[in-house]
């Protein structure tokens, strides 16, 4: 009777998955070396940063801009459900 492996079908993570992945990878290391357990060069540092660079987005370009004439309201699914009733019934 043949062997088979623990796992008869492979995983297979998305483009996404795979550069999340590594970016826990960079920033276990980094954590790490915050906490003392490893050290790393400057050139590592560097290399590290510029991974995540590339793999994460930088959130200090980010601006979120609006009409001040019509402010965008976070309302909830019941308060939603609130209104669209109030409104069918004012035009019943």
């Amino acid at each position: 009777m043949p062997r088979s492996s623990a796992r008869s079908r492979k995983l297979m993570h998305d483009e996404d998955t795979r550069q999340r992945i590594k970016a826990a990878l960079i920033i276990n290391r980094f954590q790490a070396c915050l906490d003392g357990k490893v050290e790393l060069s400057r050139s590592q540092v560097t290399c590290g940063k510029t991974l995540l660079a590339k793999v994460l987005p930088d959130l200090l370009s980010t601006t979120l801009k609006g009409d001040p004439a019509n402010p965008l309201m976070i309302v909830s699914k019941d308060q939603k459900d609130a209104a669209v009733k109030a409104a069918t019934r004012a035009g019943s």
